[in-house]
């Protein structure tokens, strides 16, 4: 059970909490932190 709830936390909760912390940190640093060929809306 608890290897299920790893693997689900890699798969799905990492790669969330990554983005949302892009998307934090894109409102604290100017644009040009995050060049455009890397954004993703």
């Amino acid at each position: 059970m608890m290897r299920l709830l790893k693997e689900f936390v890699d798969r799905v909760a990492a790669p969330c909490l990554v983005s949302q912390a892009e998307k934090i940190s894109r409102q604290f640093y100017p644009t040009w932190v995050y060049p455009a060929s890397q954004r993703t809306a």
